[in-house]
């Protein structure tokens, strides 16, 4: 029996996925983002920390990259950030 891992954002962190196909990429409000427009890395929202009142799971961000700490959860590739190395929210 396999149980999927649950992972918790703690304090003022995101825990996020880079979007990597088309499919992927569609905001929390349900627009899809082409290819061509995605000059920067994106990514998905997966979890929030509870001092984070801006930001939903859902959501699809931009993040400063090299400022995220990465982890594998159950073979996807996550990422932990600080709210403040998010440089927008795409709505």
């Amino acid at each position: 029996i396999r149980r999927e891992t649950m992972i918790e954002a703690l304090t003022t962190r995101l825990i996020i996925k880079q979007i990597k196909s088309d499919d992927d990429l569609k905001t929390s409000s349900g627009i899809i983002l082409s290819q061509a427009s995605n000059d920067t890395p994106r990514a998905t929202v997966m979890a929030v920390g509870p001092d984070v009142k801006t930001i939903e799971a859902g959501a699809v961000v931009v993040p400063i990259w090299n400022r995220t700490h990465g982890v594998r959860v159950d073979g996807t590739d996550l990422f932990g950030v600080d709210i403040a190395d998010i440089v927008a929210v795409i709505k």
